[in-house]
């Protein structure tokens, strides 16, 4: 299965495997009739009749490598009759209230903008849309936080230009619109869906309805039942994989304490771990699936395909193993990865590179010793002659220290003689370093998709289409 990655046009797109393999592997996995696939997704409100192609990410305004996923997924379902399906991973703790976005440091105009046929320095750095403050603790899930508004704006977003500004508007207004949610995870799936239309899958569902479904249950009541086979299973599967950089589970046969796959989630707190013994009290309600349990849950009965962004890609092959060992009855749904590097367009002509900046700093550091670079040539002659008498001195065992002293004097009253062009000499080095940091800003790939503009995005759905 060969990855298609287009590097034509001005940003990368990922595909892997090929989008014409996609449809032969749903259709070798689909099964209308399976009792245990059409129990859970009754429970989670998705189609029976036909396959599902599913995607999903935090509860958050993400990007638009993020963004591919649910493009791909909706061409994807159009290409083979399917349905597409989002899910919100409401269970993570992500702040979902954080939307950042590209703002000037100091009084300018942001790169782009040309004065005087030049393009000036902008001094990006990063603002962000201003909520309330939270009162939860951190490591509180989105399904235990409270929905909420953006706090009123000033005339204009600190530092944004007018095409930002405007779509910020935009945000805030879905966020408003959505103030009165169940909860923060169902406010960011109304926010996202606002700004994706008309964009729309088949259903919504959220990783912490999983608990509605049949083999949720059963899951649980096997971890009840034989926790230490789930854990050593788990462990093995992450032991293999360090790549993934995934925890393993605590496995204490000392004190037969075995922490399982599963959170337990409360309103307006931090979402905690769960061991074994901690089962015979809690109720299923209160309980959500960790990462792995949570794709494993899905793949095994919501979807035909589940598509995941590079690094889900990765962890997935942890889910696959550890189900095969301690699950082995319960096929998977094939797993697809979408991704793509989008950059605001947010500088004017080539940017600054490292050596540009190397090559400054060097030209501050000569020019404060070397009296031709400020313009004045008969005091770099001088300061030559000082060197040769000193190294002269140093080489017949003389003192050269005299020679030093008056050299070092040279070089001070050259400066305050010419500190006019020192100083010209420094702002050029400062603001090469600046368009560096400004460079760095624009090569992220990670603002919110909604502040790209609606010609990028366009390009990004035609590509997607294109390849299904």
């Amino acid at each position: 299965m060969t990855p298609t990655v287009d590097r034509g046009a001005p940003f990368g797109l990922l595909i892997e495997p090929d989008a014409r393999e996609w449809a032969g592997a749903v259709r070798g996995f689909f099964r209308a009739d399976d009792p245990l696939r059409q129990q859970s997704r009754r429970a989670l409100g998705l189609p029976i009749d036909r396959p599902v192609v599913m995607t999903g990410h935090q509860a958050m305004l993400w990007h638009p490598g993020i963004l591919a996923k649910y493009l791909a997924a909706d061409s994807a379902a159009r290409a083979m009759s399917a349905a597409s399906a989002w899910l919100v991973v409401d269970q993570d703790s992500e702040d979902p209230f954080h939307v950042a976005y590209p703002a000037l440091r100091a009084s300018g105009e942001f790169a782009g903008r040309v004065a005087n046929g030049q393009s000036r320095v902008a001094g990006l750095g990063r603002a962000a849309i201003e909520f309330p403050a939270v009162s939860a603790p951190t490591d509180t899930p989105a399904a235990s936080l409270n929905a909420t508004a953006p706090r009123a704006p000033s005339a204009t977003p600190r530092g944004a230009n007018p095409e930002i500004t405007e779509r910020l508007a935009a945000i805030r207004a879905a966020f408003e619109a959505h103030r009165n949610a169940k909860n923060a995870g169902h406010q960011l799936a109304g926010v996202l869906a606002d700004l994706l239309a008309p964009l729309a899958p088949v259903a919504t569902i959220f990783a912490t309805s999983l608990n509605t479904t049949p083999i949720f249950a059963s899951l649980v009541r096997d971890m009840r039942e034989f926790p230490e086979r789930c854990v050593r299973a788990y462990n093995a599967a992450v032991a293999r994989h360090p790549e993934a950089k995934l925890r393993p589970l605590i496995c204490d046969d000392v004190n037969v304490r075995y922490e399982l796959p599963l959170w337990r989630l409360r309103l307006g707190m931090a979402r905690a771990p769960v061991f074994a013994e901690d089962l015979e009290t809690l109720a299923l309600s209160e309980l959500a699936p960790k990462a792995l349990l949570m794709t494993g849950l899905l793949r095994a009965t919501a979807c035909d395909l589940f598509i995941h962004g590079k690094g889900g890609g990765v962890y997935d092959v942890v889910t696959s193993e550890w189900f095969d060992q301690w699950r082995p009855g319960l096929r998977l749904a094939p797993t697809s990865v979408a991704s793509a590097t989008l950059t605001l367009p947010l500088l004017l002509g080539a940017g600054v590179t490292d050596a540009d900046v190397a090559g400054a700093r060097w030209m501050v550091h000569h020019a404060r010793h070397d009296p031709a670079m400020m313009g004045d040539t008969e005091a770099a002659t001088v300061k030559s002659d000082l060197v040769r008498t000193i190294v002269v001195e140093k080489e017949h065992g003389r003192d050269p220290r005299p020679f030093y002293r008056q050299l070092h004097a040279l070089l001070e009253r050259v400066r305050q003689e010419r500190r006019t062009t020192l100083h010209g000499i420094e702002q050029e080095a400062a603001q090469i370093s600046a368009r560096a940091s400004d460079a760095e800003l624009a090569a992220d790939r990670t603002w919110p998709f909604a502040l790209y503009p609606a010609s990028q995005l366009r390009e990004l759905v035609r590509m997607i289409e294109a390849r299904f």
